[in-house]
């Protein structure tokens, strides 16, 4: 939403979060990206491994952003951090130039590639979060509560052997 819009092309360094596993041009992305792409209508698109001129646009704005703001910088809350943020980017990330025409800042370039964006869907992404709540040292016993912004659905998994393992990798559906 800090943009006011979305790409129509995101590019992702081959994180596991975003690519599951990739075999030469065989990619197995994220379900939860793919569905999420396609609620905002971007093109989820990983990087090349070993192509330095691809995956130096991605580690160089991650770089940019340790160094630059969260190097020793001390906030109270993430509202605080938030604020601060804001502030930042405002005051200094945006008045500085732009790297392909000096003359322009990088919040002028912004201003004027917003209206290329696509616009951002009315209701947002259905995100959720799982938590473990119990582990057993000979049985395993694992709930999980997958939360929602409509819904809330719990599910539980058992193993009676130690060496099974159990994995939630997506919420279930509401019962």
């Amino acid at each position: 939403m800090a943009l006011g819009g979305v790409p129509r092309v995101i590019l992702y360094d081959n994180l596991k979060s975003a690519v599951l596993w990739r075999r030469g041009r065989d990619i197995n992305f994220n379900p939860r990206l793919i569905e999420m792409g396609a609620h905002y209508h971007f093109e989820a698109r990983p990087v090349a491994p070993a192509r330095g001129n691809e995956k130096g646009r991605v580690e160089r704005q991650i770089r940019f952003l340790r160094d630059r703001f969260f190097a020793a910088r001390r906030f109270r809350d993430v509202d605080d951090l938030n604020a601060q943020f804001a502030a930042w980017r405002d005051e200094w990330a945006h008045a500085r130039p732009w790297p392909d025409d000096e003359s322009r800042t990088v919040g002028a370039v912004l201003a004027e590639e917003r209206p290329l964006l696509l616009p951002l869907p009315e209701h947002p992404f259905e995100h959720s979060r799982v938590e473990a709540v119990q582990s057993g040292k000979t049985r395993t016993s694992v709930s999980t509560r997958t939360t929602t912004a409509s819904r809330t659905t719990a599910c539980e998994c058992r193993s009676p052997s130690s060496q099974a393992t159990a994995k939630c990798a997506s919420p279930m559906p509401a019962r």
